[in-house]
């Protein structure tokens, strides 16, 4: 084949896809992403018309070249599923307990929470910058409602308050609890015995 000085023309096809015609520069290079599974085959063209397709070759044209081939993903769709496991035990504490249960997409697992700003406004759809991912499933936490996110080996993430069509979702909110806190009045009571001592006694209301 004869490349133009700018390149060769390509094009990939597939199941309902076509990329149409991409001149691939002076490097000779393209690369093609965010395909979805399917099957697919690429063309490539060049500067005389000469057009390269999947043959077997022959003595006019000995290219075994371009095969087709299918872009492969998950058997299943990555899912979350929170389970609250326990409020925390005393007021303002840390041992509020919850634990996520991931299924689908690419085993390897990495889980990651944020305390929702607003519990009902449904605020938070991706992890803040710099979100730190744990491997285990298992959080340990403070009072308030809690967003979880999952996220496959291959990179993908399931989670948030709203799903990509920007609906609400509760199902990735995990809420929290805690006991009131622990109030106490003191009072001194004073007591005088027939030998006109004066005692005196503290007295304490838990509330």
């Amino acid at each position: 084949m004869t490349p133009a000085l700018s390149g060769y023309d390509v094009w990939m096809t597939g199941d309902n896809y076509n990329s149409g015609v991409i001149r691939t520069g002076a490097d000779f290079s393209h690369t093609f992403t965010d395909l979805p599974h399917s099957h697919y085959t690429v063309y490539i063209q060049d500067s005389k018309g000469c057009v390269l397709m999947p043959t077997i070759g022959n003595s006019t044209s000995p290219y075994t070249t371009i095969e087709s081939w299918e872009v492969n993903e998950p058997e299943t769709y990555l899912t979350l599923d929170p389970d609250w496991i326990q409020d925390v035990t005393c007021f303002d504490g840390e041992d509020g307990e919850f634990i996520l249960h991931a299924d689908g997409g690419t085993p390897g697992y990495k889980y990651h929470t944020e305390l929702s700003t607003l519990p009902s406004g449904h605020l938070l759809v991706e992890p803040a910058a710099g979100a730190v991912w744990q491997d285990s499933p298992t959080f340990n936490v403070g009072v308030g409602t809690w967003v979880v996110w999952v996220m496959d080996d291959n990179g993908c993430v399931v989670g948030g308050e709203r799903d990509v069509s920007g609906n609400p979702v509760n199902k990735w909110r995990v809420k929290v609890g805690q006991p009131d806190s622990l109030v106490w009045d003191f009072h001194t009571v004073i007591i005088v015995n027939e030998n006109g001592n004066d005692t005196e006694v503290m007295k304490t209301d838990l509330k």
